[in-house]
């Protein structure tokens, strides 16, 4: 009985406070990247009310979350999707990009439109690479370089975790070289992305 006592009073002078957050810094972080309550709180409380470092914890947590999430629905079809294309303000190179999803629903999101619309807008670095005006281009070639902070490929995976759906970057084709002038049309959509799309 006494030994009871001793160890609850032993624990009770161990046990930590919990940590609160700062009010303007939960607001300020959900401003800056629209996520769950519990998840910018849970950012907030391991960076230390830091909205900045909460910032790059959230990047990285969505980038796990995205990768467990690819493992899992890595064998689904993904049947659906868009078609995006970018032509640089000169109207010398283009590029069309295909990005695959399960269901038409996340074929109109916003985020995989403007996804897919990013994607375009790197691959126009190989339009003119090649001996001729169209080549298609290595999904994995792509899939490789830089998007933002961090690589297509890394983009794709975020995307996953984000929309919960496999998301597949299918094909990429571009036009262009020295004395060309390209145009694009899509089709089926809104904008640079849709459903059908030419170069």
């Amino acid at each position: 009985m006494v030994l009871a006592r001793v160890c609850r009073v032993a624990l009770r002078g161990y046990a930590t406070k919990a940590a609160k957050v700062d009010i303007a810094a939960l607001k300020r972080l959900r401003q800056l990247n629209p996520v769950s309550m519990s998840r910018a709180k849970e950012a907030l409380i391991s960076s230390e009310n830091d909205v900045e470092r909460a910032l790059t914890w959230l990047e990285r947590d969505a980038l796990a979350a995205g990768a467990q999430k690819a493992a899992k629905v890595k064998d689904r079809v993904a049947a659906e999707g868009a078609v995006a294309v970018y032509v640089n303000d000169a109207q010398t190179a283009a590029t069309m990009v295909e990005l695959g999803c399960e269901t038409d629903f996340v074929a109109r999101n916003a985020t995989f439109v403007e996804l897919a619309s990013r994607i375009a807008r790197v691959g126009a670095a190989f339009a003119g690479s090649s001996d001729s005006v169209v080549a298609n281009i290595g999904v994995d070639a792509l899939a490789a370089r830089a998007l933002g902070a961090h690589s297509v490929s890394d983009a794709v995976t975020e995307a996953i975790g984000r929309l919960g759906e496999n998301v597949v970057l299918r094909r990429v084709a571009t036009a262009g070289g020295p004395g060309v002038v390209v145009g694009a049309y899509v089709h089926g959509g809104s904008g640079a992305a849709g459903r059908i799309g030419a170069l």
